[in-house]
């Protein structure tokens, strides 16, 4: 009984000694930070994440700060890492379990959507390896493909067919990716499109497809591109080949 008792003991000194050296390392950890002269607290946390600072960040999360801390807006740490393009940021908070399918709170961007906005192509396959969710449609419109597609980032709009992005989704003013692309003249892309089995006949609100738009804005090389992969020849709408831009 003795023995047992005497086991007993050093099993629960052995936790409490174990409990007390995980306690130091998250003070050590905020002992770091304020040598480097940084507050610990969530809102120096998300600016670390901001401004490319890493080791800060690692600190900061071996201090034990949740990595899905957000401001008032709901951009996460992982959202600003990704709207700078801040790769070593990103991939240590993916390791600490930060939520990649998070959103703003009003607009609803998520990190895939920043990412793709700006072709940081290698944060775009980070968060994608780490289940970021390709075809997230935010109120206003938007979507990675759209974003990367209007503003001739080719890599990631790869990335993002191949991850299973819907490619015939109506966004805002009711266009396709395929629409955006031919209207900002990107011809690469409206290849890509095509080839992956984007719909040439998708209309916008004002009735226009990929085709009347390309048309109308005298791109001939792109017309003539949808024309050989089955464009159909329709009657022009009455207003001009214009979208109102994404609110970014």
């Amino acid at each position: 009984m003795f023995k047992s008792r005497y086991l007993k003991f050093v099993f629960v000194l052995f936790l409490f000694i174990n409990a007390l050296g995980c306690k130091s390392k998250e003070e050590k950890a905020q002992g770091k930070l304020s040598d480097m002269g940084i507050k610990y607290d969530e809102k120096s946390f998300l600016y670390t994440a901001k401004e490319d600072k890493p080791e800060a960040v690692n600190l900061f999360l071996e201090a034990g700060i949740s990595p899905d801390t957000a401001d008032k807006l709901g951009y996460t740490a992982l959202m600003h890492a990704a709207n700078r393009g801040n790769t070593e940021i990103v991939r240590a908070l993916i390791k600490s379990g930060a939520n990649v399918n998070a959103k703003t709170k009003f607009q609803e961007r998520t990190p895939l959507m920043f990412a793709s906005l700006y072709g940081y192509t290698e944060i775009v396959n980070l968060l994608l390896e780490a289940g970021a969710d390709v075809n997230v449609k935010s109120p206003d419109g938007a979507t990675a493909l759209v974003f990367s597609a209007e503003n001739g980032h080719q890599d990631i709009v790869n990335a993002l067919i191949n991850a299973g992005a819907d490619l015939n989704t109506k966004v805002y003013g009711d266009s396709t990716a395929l629409i955006w692309a031919t209207l900002k003249g990107q011809t690469e892309i409206v290849k890509a499109l095509i080839e992956a089995g984007a719909d040439t006949n998708a209309k916008n609100s004002q009735g226009y497809t990929a085709l009347s738009i390309a048309k109308g804005t005298g791109n001939k090389e792109i017309a003539e591109l949808l024309i050989q992969k089955g464009a159909e020849e329709m009657p022009p709408p009455l207003s001009s080949p214009t979208s109102p831009p994404l609110s970014y």
